[in-house]
């Protein structure tokens, strides 16, 4: 049988799954008219059908493509659950996409990344693939860039990773100042501002925190703590 191309960022839809506080979770999915193209694309308009039928209560979709070698027809089948509008027209869309699941069509979405959208957003709020790539021997997700209606990336995916920004590296300066804060809080819970000016300036060998370095303060802390302890 012939091979199912991958999906293009065209062919990919964008759906929000969920809104938090933080943003939301994006779905990705495929209409039934790409299932149709991709059908006449690689095995012709005229040789394949599908079928639609009930089986226990259930709308069942069979996608048959014509087998020149075999001289027969090869079919595969899968069942559809109801939409939220038009139940009847999504279950029946729904059965056709997945009977093209199991021919191939999209399949690579399955092992779409965890997609989240960092705030502020609304249920309104509309999302486009701009771009996707795939590993050529295992068909995932190597790239996948997102944005918004006004063209703005939204989520980028690389290698592995997804494009949750990174925080910011605090500065030596502003670590410093953590440490003297952490310090400070310590010695005022435990109402020792002069026991530690009498600590500090006989195991440091100064009488203020000014200077010290992040490494210094962490062992001042530790100390500190300890000695409090005991």
């Amino acid at each position: 049988m012939k091979e199912i191309p991958l999906l293009t960022a065209t062919d990919i839809e964008c759906r929000i799954q969920q809104i938090t506080n933080k943003g939301a979770v994006l779905l990705l999915y495929k209409t039934a008219r790409v299932d149709m193209r991709i059908l006449d694309e690689v095995y012709g308009e005229m040789n394949w059908q599908r079928h639609h039928e009930v089986i226990n209560g259930n709308l069942f979709c069979t996608i048959s493509v014509w087998d020149g070698e075999k001289s027969q027809w090869v079919s595969k089948q899968d069942v559809g659950t109801e939409s939220n509008a038009e139940a009847e027209k999504g279950q029946a869309s729904d059965a056709f996409k997945r009977a093209g699941f199991a021919w191939g069509i999209g399949r690579e979405l399955y092992d779409a990344p965890f997609i989240f959208i960092q705030a502020p957003i609304n249920k309104y709020d509309r999302f486009t693939v701009k771009e996707i790539k795939y590993s050529k021997t295992e068909r995932k997700f190597t790239s996948l860039v997102i944005v918004d209606k006004n063209g703005k990336e939204r989520y980028r995916l690389n290698g592995t990773k997804t494009d949750r920004p990174k925080a910011k590296e605090p500065t030596d300066e502003e670590r410093r100042q953590k440490g003297i804060a952490a310090i400070s809080e310590l010695v005022k819970k435990h109402k020792a501002e002069q026991p530690f000016a009498d600590w500090i300036k006989d195991t440091m060998k100064v009488e203020s925190l000014d200077g010290l370095t992040v490494e210094q303060l962490g062992a001042v802390y530790k100390g500190f703590k300890k000695w409090l302890e005991s």
